[in-house]
């Protein structure tokens, strides 16, 4: 916020002291309304800048500055010194809770919604599906079925008919967790350069779960995300996939070296080493996936000439080479950042000649080659999902797409690709809906796809996506249209806790 005189500025994302800079007459000042000692002001700071991984020399600078100034112009006084923090309505969930009065959209393939729905929750699981008033003669089975007679001494949340429970959404390109402050470097993961091949660099080792992009995440209804390196290297590394509620990533984890990350086209082309033209880029790229098929096809009984035994050795020795190898084997896909059609195409080449799964993130003209992506069996995860044909990578892109890829049969996921934003995923597919995309597939590419793209149903805390009896318990309730304008978020569960009407800060 600026004001003639003045510059008064303000942490969005964490709490802090308020410092003001006088344009008037360039010296530094402090407010004066409602004024703190100094030794408060240091100790908040430094809470503050310990969760935005700022250095404990630079928060002493900047508290002793804090306490060197002079009182600001008069009409800084009306900036508080410390944000005030309303406290989250969360319940820990050790006994059942029934949710009732809502229809179910569970994001199950060929079910549809069912009305006058009750969910019965234990934990982090969902023991029960049914509705108000059991009808034997149903076709559907979950209305066979009351859970009213299992709740017991439950808790129960009626929402009186009028609201809409869905899958807890998954945000799958974001860096959630991993960055606080764009314009903060002392808050970032930080970005791997230097080299081509980083497949060994691990999302998991940077993630903060108590941080306040997971926690805008989830209050916007997103209960699990893929965080991924970052770089602009070739090959960036491995996402691992975590649930936003929980205080450590051991126990929010959902599964980790989900996919590797490889960036192709302009997300390339300021890398270390510098690889400009993309044809040198695809050529390094089938170098690196050619020495890890080698790795991975060796036979251990096969007797090898010196030369060869010591060539194969310089690659077993080379870390990241490795782990990609290692991956591969695995079956876990190789995740290409990339837009122009003409290069998704020259990756449906290097995918006939060496065998690995591909998934394409961004995908901005996939629905170009739609036909091709889909004789292939290539998902597209596409992000942004609203056009910006203003990018040379971009030029043909469509804000029907999503709809043009869903018809061709490709199987299609939809990302914000935005840490701060993540909550927009839901609109998102809304506006893929308003450009032809069926509802019961929009939902699932918020949900039901990503799981089974990534295999999060694999993973130690499984996450599928879907609201299925026995199943995990990550879904959300909403006032109004889930994925319209108008829908309010009133309830959210996941990792066996329930949050009330949840409000972004």
């Amino acid at each position: 916020m600026v004001t003639k005189g003045s510059y008064k500025i303000k942490s969005i994302l964490h709490p802090g002291p308020v410092l003001a800079w006088s344009v008037a007459n360039s010296r530094l000042c402090k407010p004066t309304r409602r004024s703190v000692p100094v030794a408060d002001r240091s100790s908040h700071f430094f809470t503050s800048a310990k969760s935005l991984s700022l250095n404990r020399s630079l928060a002493i600078a900047m508290v002793a500055t804090s306490a060197a100034m002079a009182p600001c112009p008069a009409q800084s006084a009306e900036m508080p010194v410390v944000t005030q923090i309303n406290p989250v309505v969360t319940q820990i969930n050790p006994v059942p809770t029934l949710i009732k009065g809502v229809t179910l959209w569970s994001a199950v393939a060929d079910e549809g919604p069912l009305a006058t729905a009750e969910l019965l929750v234990v934990g982090d699981k969902i023991k029960c599906i049914g509705v108000t008033v059991a009808d034997p003669a149903a076709k559907d089975p979950r209305a066979r079925k009351s859970c009213s007679a299992q709740a017991g001494a439950a808790v129960v949340r009626d929402f009186g008919g009028l609201a809409t429970v869905t899958p807890g959404f998954i945000e799958s390109l974001a860096r959630i967790g991993q960055v606080e402050i764009e314009l903060e470097d002392g808050t970032h993961d930080g970005v791997a350069r230097r080299a081509s091949n980083f497949a060994h660099i691990r999302a998991i080792d940077g993630i903060v779960t108590h941080s306040r992009t997971v926690e805008a995440a989830r209050k916007g209804g997103v209960t699990t995300t893929l965080a991924r390196p970052q770089g602009n290297a070739l090959v960036v590394g491995q996402s691992a996939a975590f649930r936003t509620q929980a205080k450590l990533i051991d126990a929010a984890l959902v599964r980790d070296a989900v996919a590797i990350h490889v960036n192709l086209g302009d997300h390339a082309k300021n890398g270390e080493p510098y690889v400009g033209a993309r044809s040198g880029q695809l050529a390094l790229l089938r170098e690196i996936l050619g020495q890890a098929t080698r790795l991975n096809s060796a036979d251990p009984k096969k007797k090898l000439s010196p030369a060869e035994a010591q060539s194969l050795q310089r690659l077993r020795d080379d870390s990241a080479l490795a782990a990609l190898a290692g991956l591969l084997k695995a079956g876990r896909p190789l995740v290409a950042h990339v837009d122009r059609a003409d290069d998704i195409a020259a990756l449906l080449r290097l995918k006939r000649e060496l065998p690995f799964r591909l998934v394409i993130a961004g995908g901005a003209e996939a629905h170009v080659i739609a036909a091709e992506l889909s004789a292939a069996k290539v998902p597209v995860i596409l992000s942004p999902v609203r056009a910006k044909p203003y990018d040379p990578d971009n030029r043909r892109a469509s804000d029907a797409a999503a709809a043009i890829l869903a018809k061709a049969g490709v199987v299609v996921g939809l990302a914000t690709a935005d840490t701060y934003n993540a909550r927009n995923l839901r609109w998102d597919a809304g506006f893929a809906i308003a450009h032809g995309l069926e509802r019961s597939l929009a939902l699932a590419a918020i949900s039901r796809t990503i799981a089974v793209v990534f295999d999060l149903a694999a993973g130690s805390r499984p996450v599928t996506g879907t609201i299925i009896e026995g199943g995990p318990a990550d879904l959300l309730v909403f006032d109004g249209d889930p994925l319209g304008l108008t829908g309010r978020l009133r309830l959210v569960a996941t990792a066996g806790e329930i949050e009330l009407d949840p409000q972004q800060r």
